[in-house]
């Protein structure tokens, strides 16, 4: 265990603890502690990087970093500090002398049902086996390949200012400080998969106690907000009904190795939110968190005079862009539609420093190069016009039937909450009305490049779908003992296929796949102790390519996802400028001195793109440099 550097995010944690005292918001302690890890990772990492790109990547850095949300820590809790003592009397009494029923029952519970899990979930994402670099869970191979690749550009290849380095010379598009974080760790001892584990089991962690605490002030129910968070871990549709005639012709055997997950299967697209977003991609756990943490304040701030929660959730927000921008969207356009119907100038108090900390990263980083898709267009320009397109996919021409086998009775439980008086105890149910455009505008338009990347807006519809589902049940278990055998029918049947995949998800039988071999660990060990970090390579654009996902170097291109995916327009011209270089040919020379190649590889996953010419060529024009385990490594004389 990594100690240090586990320590290091307890001091980020410790600085968002105080740095909740900004809010003027009165707040229990562990709702602070929650807030705390997500507030306290963000300014940390942000003041460490903005060190970094003066100073570069160290010790120093990250020292300095930490010194400053500290420092601003002190100041928030300095001027609050008559709060800070009665937060902590509160904290003693409820937990040492308050009644039983006053005492925190529900987030005990919630944390008891969901830490073993979680800490089982991410210890097994990435692990070292005989020098293997494994990982309990085959598909987040493709992801986490480019968030080891990311974070290992800032911990090996000195990646300031910030660039694509899987496509060299251009912008990083992409909220990448979720892998600088993991890239951060290393200089304080942990290994890079070591790194990532840490990052994001802390903040997979804090997840359930994030949306707990929010949910409680969005609903104004503990119930609700514990039964919510159950919806949205345990969500997925009406496969589970699958396994009923699985287990009538295999027998309850079929239980010890499920022989397939319950939310993504043919007709049911809509995958169990913990394995497709919070465990495959990494800074999604922000992207849920933000949007939480800054309309939990300010729900609080619309019944609350004055200034300081509407700027604090601003600052927050205004932070988000580099972490996750579908959340930081979130976050910022929901609450405008709350100022139109609450209309008071301390609105402003919000925007204002949402959108002015949010512009440097948006017009510096966050560029997204043209779509290249051929598809119809509203008057020719924008994303892709395509109504009906995700039902459609999948084969479905029932749009409504479509999406109640993906998500059961949510949809219902919605409605229901949204329109019946007094299921949900607050404002909430009229301020949430507008989350249905995130449900339909997906729909009607696709975003992305990569259709699956859609589903990064339609998530946000189900995470407050859940919270007003979790309000549903929580007024019909209030209900006598019909009401909580319906809410319990009710739940069984909304998180009965989410909670068999997330068994299911625990079988490494199943599961566990080598991610690079020891062979490929050990070549990109030496790359990174023997290239300068910023050499050029020419390498396989495949996601277990070992220098491509662990040697922090500049490629050529990196594979189609991570380049394709966040809007880079000319792939396919440097995939086939790549295949000259690896292949050999007329051109190779051209595109070497073209790109500032340095080196090439030729290992298993370079002869198997099966250009010709590979071995041959470079045997003959490269000088090598490295020669073991199936890889050997050419030193490029015109790099």
């Amino acid at each position: 265990m990594p100690w240090i550097a586990l320590a290091y995010l307890g001091v980020l944690i410790a600085a968002g603890y105080g740095l909740t005292y900004f809010s003027g918001l009165p707040m229990l302690s562990e709702e602070r502690l929650f807030y705390g890890v997500v507030i306290g990772t963000m300014v940390g990492a942000l003041s460490v990087l903005l060190i970094a790109l003066v100073a570069g990547l160290g010790i120093a850095a990250l020292g300095l970093g930490a010194a400053l949300a500290l420092a601003a820590a002190a100041l928030a809790v300095y001027l609050s500090r008559s709060q800070t003592g009665d937060d902590l009397r509160d904290l003693g009494h409820r937990a040492l002398r308050a009644p039983w029923r006053e005492r925190p029952w529900p987030l005990a519970l919630l944390l008891l049902v969901t830490w073993p899990y979680g800490i089982r979930l991410v210890g097994r994402a990435l692990f070292l086996d005989h020098g293997a670099l494994a990982t309990g869970y085959q598909w987040i191979i493709a992801d986490w390949s480019s968030h080891l690749a990311f974070a290992a550009s800032f911990a090996y290849g000195d990646n300031f200012p910030p660039e694509i380095f899987t496509d060299s010379g251009h912008p990083f598009a992409y909220p990448y400080m979720a892998d600088f974080l993991a890239g951060a760790l290393v200089p304080l001892g942990a290994t890079l998969p070591q790194a990532l584990v840490l990052t994001s089991g802390v903040m997979l962690l804090a997840l359930p106690g994030v949306m707990f605490f929010a949910g409680a002030r969005l609903l104004g129910d503990r119930l609700a907000a514990f039964l919510a968070v159950l919806v949205f871990a345990l969500s997925g549709g009406l496969g589970f009904l699958y396994l009923l005639p699985e287990i009538d012709r295999g027998g309850l055997g079929v239980l010890r190795h499920l022989p397939h997950e319950y939310t993504f299967m043919p007709g049911n697209h809509i995958r169990n939110v913990v394995v497709s977003f919070l465990l495959a991609q990494r800074s999604m756990l922000y992207g849920i968190a933000i949007p939480l943490v800054a309309f939990a304040v300010l729900m609080s701030a619309l019944r609350t005079p004055g200034w300081r929660p509407f700027v604090f959730a601003g600052a927050v927000v205004g932070l988000s862009p580099l972490f996750h921008v579908h959340g930081f969207g979130t976050a910022l356009a929901l609450p405008a539609f709350w100022a139109l119907s609450n209309r008071r100038r301390h609105w402003i108090g919000f925007f204002l420093p949402a959108v002015v900390l949010a512009a440097p990263a948006l017009l510096l980083e966050l560029r997204p190069g043209p779509n290249q898709e051929a598809c119809a267009r509203l008057f020719g320009v924008g994303p892709c016009l395509d109504v009906g397109w995700l039902a459609a996919k999948e084969g479905s021409r029932n749009f409504a039937w479509f999406w109640f086998t993906n998500t059961g009775l949510l949809i219902p439980l919605m409605v229901a909450a949204q329109l019946i008086p007094g299921i949900i105890q607050s404002a909430f149910a009229r301020l949430s009305w507008p989350i249905w455009l995130w449900f339909i505008v997906p729909q009607i338009w696709r975003f992305h490049y990569e259709e699956w990347d859609n589903m990064k807006f339609i998530i946000f519809w189900l995470l407050f779908g859940s919270l007003l589902a979790g309000g549903a049940l929580a007024w019909l278990a209030k209900r006598g003992r019909k009401g909580v055998a319906l809410a319990a029918a009710a739940g069984l049947v909304l998180g009965a296929s989410g909670a068999l995949d997330l068994y299911r998800a625990l079988d490494r039988s199943l599961n566990q796949a080598i991610f690079i071999n020891s062979a490929g660990v050990k070549v990109a060990s030496w790359v990174d102790l023997h290239t300068d970090p910023h050499a050029v390579i020419a390498a396989a654009p495949v996601p277990t390519e070992p220098v491509l996902a662990l040697s922090g170097r500049r490629l050529v291109i990196g594979w189609d996802w991570s380049v394709r995916g966040i809007g880079y327009a000319d792939v396919a011209g440097r995939e086939r400028d790549l295949a000259e270089i690896l292949g050999g040919g007329d051109q190779t020379d051209n595109q070497i001195r073209r790109y500032h190649v340095s080196y090439v590889v030729v290992g298993p996953e370079e002869l198997g793109l099966g250009y010709p010419g590979t071995a041959g060529y470079w045997s003959a024009h490269g000088r090598l440099v490295y020669d073991d385990g199936g890889y050997r490594i050419y030193r490029v004389a015109t790099g």
